[in-house]
């Protein structure tokens, strides 16, 4: 927060990640938001506390920050379970037997831990954090059910595999769908991450200049269409010597989106 208070940027700061990777390496199943969010899972590594006692501190301390521009509480949050598998390799392993239950618990923990937030900061927004592709609990018109709670301010959607399509998804869970879901309600939503594998030169993937044009293409189309904020995922300082996602500092994308206006 001290880096982007002197560059004089604004931060959405992640209080927790789906898969547990970036917090206490447990996968966030049904039964964490139903209540297992109290509970501490590795009370001698690096998360003694509950993520509870934790979002608590944690907004209490930075309420009053002008550099904070949003809350997040989990990066892309779903009420999956996971069979014999826990953290990152969940992923692919997904069970969702019940997508009415499972928007009901999303849901409340929105509310309940969204409200907690609510109560304790007025002075931040709080974004969903969703990949909004039809993901457990989040998938069709439960998108729209779960971002009706009053703790959710901003929706997100996420954007990846559809590099070369301005307005990505299908008719039940893309982006236009969503837009005109949260038109309904009145909720702005931003373009919470948008990836490209990418090289200089290109190679098994495509140039830095290719996907800045891919970027500008789906900027324009998508900000037409009614997007608050598009984030490219992800910063990095340098150029990597591989295809990924990383946007060093030289990349043609950071010009595009120090410059860009919208048409």
């Amino acid at each position: 927060l001290a880096a982007a208070n002197k560059y004089n940027q604004k931060v959405i700061v992640s209080l927790g990640t789906q898969s547990g990777e970036c917090d206490d390496g447990q996968w966030k199943d049904s039964a964490w938001y139903q209540g297992g969010y109290k509970n501490v899972y590795n009370p001698s590594g690096s998360t003694p506390l509950s993520y509870w006692d934790y979002i608590q501190k944690i907004v209490n301390r930075y309420k009053n920050s002008k550099v904070i521009g949003m809350w997040e509480l989990v990066n892309e949050p779903e009420t999956s379970d996971c069979a014999g598998y826990t953290g990152v390799a969940c992923y692919g392993h997904q069970i969702c037997t019940d997508h009415t239950k499972a928007a009901t618990v999303l849901r409340k923990f929105f509310d309940t831990v969204g409200g907690k937030v609510k109560s304790l900061d007025r002075n931040h927004l709080i974004e969903s954090g969703m990949i909004g592709t039809g993901q457990c609990g989040s998938d069709n018109s439960n998108y729209t059910y779960v971002h009706q709670s009053p703790a959710i301010d901003v929706a997100s959607y996420h954007d990846y595999h559809d590099d070369t399509l301005p307005m990505p998804g299908d008719q039940w869970n893309g982006l236009a769908v969503r837009l005109q879901q949260m038109k309904t309600i009145s909720k702005p939503l931003i373009i919470g991450e948008v990836g490209m594998v990418a090289l200089q030169g290109g190679g098994n993937c495509m140039t830095l200049d290719q996907r800045r044009d891919y970027m500008k293409e789906k900027m324009d189309v998508m900000f037409a269409n009614g997007i608050a904020g598009f984030l490219p995922w992800n910063r990095s300082p340098d150029l990597d010597k591989d295809c990924n996602y990383d946007i060093g500092n030289t990349d043609p994308l950071v010009n595009l989106i120090n410059t860009y206006q919208r048409l």
